[in-house]
C-alpha cells in the first residue's frame, strides 16, 4: 500500500527544487553558493537499501553472544527516537520564541507606516528593510521548526510476523532474528532523526538571522534618532 503523503508535502517539495534551479541554477556558481547558505540545505530521509535476511545472515557469525547482540540491537533501537524526541522539544521552544517576536509585527508594521513618527521616505525604506529581513526569517524559522516537530514520517518497529515466525526456532536463532529486524528498523529511523536534527538546525540558522535583523532595526531607529529630520 502507497504511504500517505499530505498535498502539501508534496506541492512544497515540487516548489522547492524548482525555485532553486531557476533563481539560482547550476551555471550560476555566485548564485549558487549564497543559495546554499541562505537556505540550509536539509536531506531528505532515506530508506535502508540491506534488507532484513542480509542483516541475519552478518549476525550469524555472533551466535554465540546472540543475548548481547539483541541488547546492543534494543538499545541502538532506543536511540533515534531519543535524538527526535530532544529535537522536536528544542523545536517547540523555538517556536515558543518566535511566536512571542511575533509581537514585533505589529508594533514595527505601525511605527513603520506612521508618517508623524518618521517624516522621512529615506529613513522609512530603510527600517522597512531591516524589518522585513525580521519578519522574513521569523516565518522560515518558524517553519523549519514546525518541519522538525511534523509527525508526517514514517517511524518503522519491529515487525510482528518475524516474532511469530521464530518463536519455534532455537532461543539464540530467535534472538538474533529479532536483532536483525531491530537494527533494520533503526537503520530507517536514523535517517528520519538526522532528517529533523537538519531541520532543526536550519531554524537556528533563520532564528539567528532575525536576531540580526533586529539588531539592525535597532541601529537604524538609533541613526534616526540622532541624525534624521526633526
Amino acid at each position: 500500500m502507497q504511504e500517505y503523503e499530505p498535498f502539501f508535502m508534496r506541492w512544497r517539495r515540487a516548489l522547492g527544487p524548482w525555485l532553486k534551479s531557476t533563481l539560482a541554477p547550476e551555471s550560476k556558481r555566485a548564485r549558487r553558493w549564497w543559495w546554499n547558505r541562505v537556505f540550509v540545505q536539509v536531506p531528505q530521509a532515506q530508506s535502508a537499501e540491506e534488507s532484513r535476511e542480509a542483516l541475519l545472515g552478518r549476525l550469524q557469525p555472533h551466535v554465540a553472544r546472540s543475548g548481547e547482540v539483541l541488547a546492543e540491537a534494543k538499545t541502538a533501537f532506543a536511540e533515534p527516537f531519543e535524538r527526535a524526541d530532544g529535537v522536536e522539544r528544542r523545536a517547540t521552544t523555538l517556536q515558543g520564541a518566535v511566536a512571542i517576536a511575533a509581537s514585533f509585527v505589529l508594533t514595527g508594521g505601525g511605527f513603520v507606516l506612521d508618517t508623524s513618527e518618521i517624516r522621512s521616505d529615506g529613513w522609512r525604506i530603510a527600517l522597512a528593510a531591516v524589518y522585513a529581513l525580521v519578519i522574513l526569517s521569523l516565518v522560515f524559522c518558524g517553519l523549519r521548526a514546525l518541519r522538525a516537530t511534523s509527525r508526517v514520517l514514517v517511524w518503522h518497529y519491529v515487525d510482528g510476523d518475524t516474532i511469530l515466525e521464530n518463536t519455534g526456532t532455537d532461543q539464540a536463532q530467535y534472538e538474533l532474528a529479532l536483532a536483525a529486524d531491530l537494527l533494520y528498523a533503526t537503520r530507517r529511523n536514523s535517517s528520519n532523526a538526522r532528517y529533523k536534527v537538519a531541520q532543526m538546525r536550519a531554524a537556528g540558522h533563520w532564528f539567528g538571522l532575525a536576531l540580526v535583523g533586529l539588531l539592525l532595526t535597532a541601529l537604524t531607529v538609533c541613526a534616526y534618532v540622532l541624525w534624521g529630520p526633526t
